[in-house]
Order: structure tokens, then C-alpha cells, then sequence
């Protein structure tokens, strides 16, 4: 059998910790393959074995909220109104980043993009640019950017150090290779740009433990060091700004290095969380079957 090795830190993988011949992706369709989730004793990662063909699945088959321009997710209701996802992702961003005037920003995994379509209804003044891995997307972008603005599949040249922002929204879970995204991110960032990004957090929705096609299952010790190995600064990782994800804030610095710093302490504790979850879902058949 193949070694698998940590996303994040390269270390190799031991046996899984849980395992299951029925699999869900994050659209809940059940998918032909094994979940099988290991974890990182280094780092604190927890990692499901990538799916077969994982780039063609993204390019051909992973479709969300493509029904319409305006189809969204429901966050949660206030006073018996509803909120929904996109409009709490851009009043989390605007809330947590200073955005000078003009700034240019990409908004990388973006799928359909609909946060920074209505981030800059509000903010006109954002230079926006999009990046996906299929170009499925194209017909949305076209309603709100014009042609340029935009990359499929590769990125260019040009845009190398020129962003002062970059994005990633609930799609970090979903790269098989996170850390040559984030050493791309730290490569497109200006000196001092920032990346803002979202990821599940999986001690707040246990269920994404069973998502097959979220490859990654980040704790905060695991997404810190992510984050530093890219060369990056952690500011800020929030795990109550969104429920159920972790907010993360992190910068390219001016000059120097980033000191990459691994807290055995947070990473016993997230190693003990993983293993109560990896029990419960292991149990959990036998428990319906019970009642």
C-alpha cells in the first residue's frame, strides 16, 4: 500500500482512524469511494485520503450553488429574518480587514465568487480578480468583471506580487496539495498584502470528519502551521466569527522571515478532540442500530 503523508507537514500518515465503505461529498451526493480519515501526530492535521481523479471531479463534476446568480446558503435567522451566508462572509471581511482605497484583490478557489460580487457592490472602489480550477464558472464572472479579470486552471505571470488581498473561502478543505496553493498565495501577495480565509472548523461540525471530498480537516495548530510554512504571519485565527470555521488573517511580511513555531501543548489537545470524534462516528451505527 501507498504511504500517505501530511498535508500540511509531509510527515507520513499512520492507519486511518476511522473508515467507512459509504462515502457523502460536501454537496451531500454519495460518492463510489472509501472515507478513509487519518491524523497528523506532528501537526495536529486531520486529512481524508483524496478521491480518485480529484482534479477531474473538481473540473467536471463539483457544481455548487449553480442554479442561479442569486442561489445561497442560509447562515442563520435574526428576528425572523433570514441571513444568509454571502452577505455574513462579507460583513465578517469587512469587519476584520482595513481595506485601503483601490485595493487590489483575488479572490482565489472562488467557485460562482458570489462574497466578492457583493463585496464590491459595497466597496466599488476593489479592483477584483477571480481563480478557479474549472472555468464552469465563466458565466457568472462575465455578469460582474470584465474579460482579464479572471484565470482557469493556470495562473498568470503578471499577477505575481501585485495583490494586496487575497481570498479563499471554504476552499482550502478541498486542495489536495494546500500547501503549494498557500506558497502560491504568499507568491501573488504585494509586501504586506494579506491573505483573509475561511475553512470548516471540524470540533464545531463534526460532521465534516465524514466529507470525503474536504481532504482537509484543519485544527488551529495545523492551520497555523500552514500558514508560517508559506512564509506568512499569523494574525489571527477566529473560530467564533463563523460558526462551524475557523477566520483566519495572516500577512506577507515587508521583509525577513517567519519563524515557524509548532505548540506541542495545542497540539495534544487538538490530537485528544480528534480522537473523542473519530469514537463517535465509529460508534455511531451501532447506536442507531440499538435505537
Amino acid at each position: 500500500m501507498t504511504e500517505v503523508h501530511c498535508n500540511v507537514c509531509a510527515s507520513p500518515l499512520g492507519d486511518p482512524v476511522y473508515e467507512s465503505a459509504r462515502s457523502l461529498t460536501s454537496l451531500c451526493d454519495v460518492f463510489p469511494e472509501a472515507t478513509r480519515v487519518r491524523v497528523c501526530e506532528k501537526c495536529g492535521h486531520l486529512q481524508t485520503d483524496e478521491i480518485d481523479d480529484a482534479e477531474g471531479y473538481y473540473d467536471e463534476d463539483y457544481t455548487i450553488l449553480v442554479n442561479s446568480e442569486v442561489e445561497d446558503q442560509g447562515y442563520e435567522v435574526l428576528d425572523g429574518k433570514p441571513c444568509y451566508r454571502t452577505a455574513h462572509q462579507v460583513a465578517t471581511l469587512l469587519g476584520k480587514l482595513d481595506i485601503s482605497r483601490g485595493a487590489r484583490l483575488l479572490d482565489y478557489g472562488c467557485a460562482k465568487s458570489s462574497t466578492v460580487r457583493a463585496l464590491i457592490q459595497e466597496r466599488t472602489d476593489i479592483k477584483p480578480c477571480l481563480y478557479d480550477v474549472s472555468d464552469r464558472y465563466v458565466p457568472f464572472w462575465e455578469k460582474f468583471l470584465k474579460p482579464g479579470s479572471w484565470a482557469t486552471y493556470e495562473l498568470p505571470g503578471e499577477w505575481a506580487g501585485s495583490f494586496d488581498i487575497v481570498t479563499s473561502f471554504f476552499s482550502l478543505e478541498h486542495m489536495t496539495r494546500p500547501m503549494q496553493s498557500m506558497q502560491q498565495i504568499f507568491d501573488l501577495l504585494a509586501p504586506g498584502g494579506v491573505v483573509y480565509g475561511i475553512v470548516p472548523n471540524v470540533f464545531t461540525n463534526i460532521a465534516d470528519f465524514l466529507v470525503i471530498d474536504h481532504v482537509n480537516h484543519f485544527t488551529r495548530g495545523s492551520l497555523e502551521y500552514l500558514l508560517c510554512s508559506a512564509g506568512l504571519t499569523v494574525h489571527e485565527i477566529d473560530d467564533t466569527a463563523h460558526r462551524g470555521a475557523f477566520v483566519f488573517v495572516a500577512g506577507k511580511p515587508k521583509s525577513g522571515t517567519v519563524e515557524k513555531n509548532v505548540d506541542v501543548a495545542v497540539i495534544a489537545e487538538d490530537l485528544a478532540r480528534i480522537g473523542e470524534i473519530a469514537a463517535f462516528w465509529r460508534t455511531a451505527a451501532d447506536r442507531v442500530h440499538v435505537f
